[in-house]
């Protein structure tokens, strides 16, 4: 690794660890710039929209195309149905259990957040919980297989708020992932998914889905395939982005699923109520590299607390965060900090447009299909494109973007070195003029 005193006093160090050793620096030459980064780490897809970024702070004026949606997904809802009485809800909410707490509190602030913020959701639902008999000798006729449907009406009965441009999407008969350790048996898994058609036509109040968040985010090729064949509405698979496993279906690339290219992947990438230092990163990126912000999160993470000895590990609310109250440290409850990370996002990306996952897999087909043409010039750049779109568009300190014939430019932010502008361009062609600030 470079060292802070081997590099030249005319290097501008962007990026530093925690040791202060320099990770990024920038250092221009004349009229052009060079970046380097210290690292070997950006093979990481995590760090993929970080590259792109510099990429484009090296050229003098730098252009890229971004797809500009977000979308977000709550998986498991409606929710299991239990009495059960659990921290840290019952010090909060004495009289609730967890059914009281799902349908009626977190039911409504959720869709209170939804307004406040102009977002869509898409929900992924389970159709029954209690059927875990995967094996090749599972008795289709037990009570746990005949008594789902009654249960999953009384799970969307209990429902008191859902919004009509929202979506629900499949995420399994149960909630055993899609894999060969947890459906070994091939016909057990295809007469069960046939029992999940029949129990999504008979009791969701939602069209069947055209996508589906896998259990865990966990699948195998075989499973996946048997998916296609007995749902062949879905379209989508949204497992996960810069995570995980591939062999397990996980740190997925968005574009076709590879065991069955009929199936588009737009897999997610942040998670959870709580906007922590990783998931920043890795919320950062994604936008910085596509225009895109793709976050999940489930509604029982509040019970999912440290066990009595303080393990913590894995734990999706390790500091026993409340709901609605600050905990006993004085933290700020889960439904505060969300609403504080989704206005931050608004603030800061007001051009991000939430969608459903449908409509995300329209925006992101529109995108990816769009055939672009960008010249630069001295004092003007033209981007040609087949169908509207929006663009980073980085400028350096000094110079800025006009508006000049048939695009608008919908955002512009101070950056280190210079400006980022987002600018919109519809089909055909459309010139920005570069300017001294």
């Amino acid at each position: 690794m470079i060292g802070r005193a081997d590099l030249s006093p005319d290097c501008v160090i962007l990026i530093s660890d925690r040791a202060g050793n320099p990770i990024l620096w920038r250092r221009d030459f004349g009229r052009g710039r060079l970046a380097y980064w210290n690292t070997g780490a950006l093979f990481w897809k995590v760090l993929r929209g970080f590259f792109i970024q510099t990429a484009l702070d090296t050229m003098d004026v730098g252009v890229s195309a971004i797809a500009g949606f977000a979308m977000f997904h709550i998986d498991d809802f409606p929710t299991a149905l239990s009495d059960a009485r659990l921290e840290p809800v019952t010090s909060e909410f004495q009289d609730l259990d967890w059914n009281g707490f799902f349908f009626d509190i977190w039911n409504k602030d959720m869709m209170a957040l939804r307004e406040k913020h102009d977002l869509k959701y898409s929900w992924y639902t389970i159709m029954n919980y209690d059927d875990v008999d995967n094996g090749p000798d599972a008795d289709l006729s037990a009570p746990e297989s005949l008594g789902g449907r009654q249960i999953l009406q009384q799970r969307f009965a209990r429902i008191r708020q859902f919004a009509e441009d929202d979506e629900f999407g499949f995420h399994g008969y149960n909630h055993e992932p899609m894999t060969d350790d947890f459906w070994p048996d091939e016909a057990t898994l295809k007469s069960k998914l046939a029992d999940a058609r029949s129990l999504w036509s008979d009791c969701v109040p939602a069209p069947l889905p055209t996508s589906w968040v896998p259990a865990n985010n966990w699948y195998h090729a075989d499973h996946v395939r048997t998916l296609k064949a007995v749902f062949p509405e879905i379209s989508v698979v949204c497992g996960l982005f810069s995570t995980g496993d591939p062999a397990y279906g996980e740190y997925r690339e968005f574009g076709p699923e590879p065991w069955i290219n009929e199936l588009l992947c737009l897999p997610r990438d942040t998670y959870g109520y709580v906007l922590r230092p990783d998931v920043r990163m890795m919320m950062l990126s994604q936008i910085a590299g596509m225009g895109v912000w793709t976050h999940f999160t489930h509604p029982d993470d509040i019970y999912d607390i440290p066990t009595k000895s303080g393990e913590s590990k894995n734990c999706r609310n390790p500091d026993t965060l409340g709901w609605r109250a600050s905990n006993a440290a004085g933290q700020p409850g889960l439904l505060s900090e969300l609403d504080a990370w989704i206005a931050q996002v608004r603030d800061t990306y007001p051009w991000l447009e939430f969608v459903t996952t449908s409509r995300a897999e329209a925006k992101y087909t529109a995108h990816i299909n769009n055939h672009v043409e960008v010249r630069i010039a001295e004092s003007q750049i033209e981007i040609v494109s087949g169908s509207a779109g929006l663009f980073y568009a980085k400028t350096r300190k000094g110079k800025s973007l006009v508006a000049g014939a048939g695009g608008e430019i919908v955002d512009r932010r101070q950056i280190e070195g210079g400006l980022l502008h987002v600018v919109r361009c519809p089909a055909g062609g459309c010139i920005f003029l570069v300017q001294d600030e």
